[in-house]
C-alpha cells in the first residue's frame, strides 16, 4: 500500500519575526500562527484490510546509537528560537491551529501542536538541522534523529486523524525528496490504527517506497513513544540506507541497492536534497475529525561515528 502526500511550500518570513518571537525561549508558552500555503492530499480510507494488528512483534535490532558511538550535535532544548515556525495548508487561506513551546517539569522543551478539527492544519517547521551535511562537501553522512511523541486520546471518535513526523524541503518539492518517519492513520470505521514510513521524490512523488510499522505507533493514544530516523548516505557511490525506529526497535528499512523504476530517482533526490530538509510535525485531519493534540519533546540529532 502506498500513501499520498503533496506539499507545496512558499517561503515565509520567519515566525519569530512575523509574530514578535512566537516561539518562546522555554520560560513561558507562546502561540505560533501564520497564513502560508501548503497542500497535502489525504490517504484516509484507502485500506484494503481493516484488522487491528494483534501483536507488537517488534524487530530485535537496536538503534544505531546502541551499537555505535554517537555524538549529539543538535537539540531542541538548546536550539535558537528563530529556526522554528508554523506554516499552513492550501485547504483554506489561513492557518487555524496553534502551537506552543514551553518547558515541562524537568526543564525539557515541549512542542504542543493542536488541530481544532474541521479547520486548516498547520505544520511546525524546524529548519537547518541537516545543513552541515551538504553531499558536495561531506561525502559520507550517517545521522540519527530521535523524538518523543505523545498523542492524548481525543475526546471524540478520532476518525480521520492524520498525525505525522517527517522531513522535506522548503521549495521545489518533490525534487529534494521527503522522508515520512512516522505517518499515522485511523480509518473511518475506527477499526485500524497504523503508522507508515513513506519516501517521496520526483520519480514517483505520490507512490514512492513505503513500509508499515508492525505496531500502531502514533495512534497508540496516551502513551509516549520514541521515534527514530537513521540515514546513511555516501554521495560518491550514490548509496543510501534509511531505517526508522520505535522505542529503540527497528520498524522499517530501505536502501537503493535493488531499486528500480521510479524509486531510483526518489532515492537520488533524497541523497542530493537531504541536507536541505526541515523537520516537520503536524496534526492533520480529514476535516471531519474533531480537535486533537500532538506533544513532542527530546528532539535530538546525532552523528553516528
Amino acid at each position: 500500500m502506498k500513501q499520498s502526500k503533496i506539499v507545496v511550500y512558499t517561503f515565509l518570513t520567519l515566525c519569530a519575526v512575523m509574530l514578535n518571537g512566537c516561539v518562546g525561549d522555554g520560560s513561558n508558552s507562546s502561540n505560533l500562527q501564520s497564513n502560508s500555503v501548503n497542500n497535502r492530499t489525504n490517504p484516509i480510507n484507502n485500506f484494503t484490510n481493516d484488522s487491528i494488528p494483534t501483536s507488537v512483534g517488534l524487530a530485535s535490532s537496536a538503534t544505531p546509537c546502541t551499537n555505535h558511538s554517537c555524538t549529539q550535535y543538535w537539540s531542541l532544548d538548546t536550539a535558537p528560537q528563530n529556526i522554528i515556525n508554523l506554516r499552513g495548508q492550501h485547504y483554506q487561506a489561513t492557518c487555524n491551529q496553534s502551537a506552543t513551546i514551553a518547558p515541562d517539569s524537568s526543564g525539557k522543551k515541549v512542542i504542543t501542536l493542536t488541530d481544532y478539527g474541521n479547520k486548516n492544519t498547520c505544520y511546525v517547521i524546524i529548519s537547518g538541522v541537516f545543513s552541515k551535511f551538504d553531499p558536495r562537501v561531506v561525502k559520507q553522512t550517517h545521522i540519527y534523529l530521535e523524538a518523543d511523541i505523545l498523542l492524548p486520546k481525543p475526546n471524540m471518535n478520532p476518525n480521520g486523524i492524520w498525525p505525522a513526523f517527517w522531513t522535506d524541503i522548503d521549495s521545489n518539492w518533490p525534487h529534494g525528496g521527503e522522508i515520512d518517519i512516522a505517518e499515522g492513520n485511523v480509518n473511518s470505521k475506527f477499526t485500524r490504527l497504523e503508522t507508515w514510513t513513506n519516501l517521496h521524490g520526483s520519480g514517483g512523488a505520490n507512490q514512492g517506497p513505503s513500509q508499515q510499522y508492525n505496531f500502531s505507533g502514533l495512534t497508540d493514544f496516551d502513551n509516549w513513544h520514541t521515534y527514530g530516523l537513521e540515514v546513511l548516505i555516501n554521495s560518491d557511490t550514490m548509496h543510501i540506507e534509511i531505517r526508522t525506529y520505535l522505542d529503540g526497535n527497528q520498524m522499517t528499512s530501505f536502501n537503493n541497492d535493488n531499486a528500480s523504476g521510479e524509486d531510483i530517482q526518489d532515492y537520488i533526490d533524497i541523497i542530493n536534497g537531504f541536507y536541505t530538509h526541515n523537520i516537520v510535525f503536524d496534526t492533520d485531519d480529514n476535516h471531519v475529525a474533531g480537535a486533537y493534540t500532538m506533544n513532542v519533546k527530546n528532539l535530538n540529532a546525532y552523528i553516528v561515528n
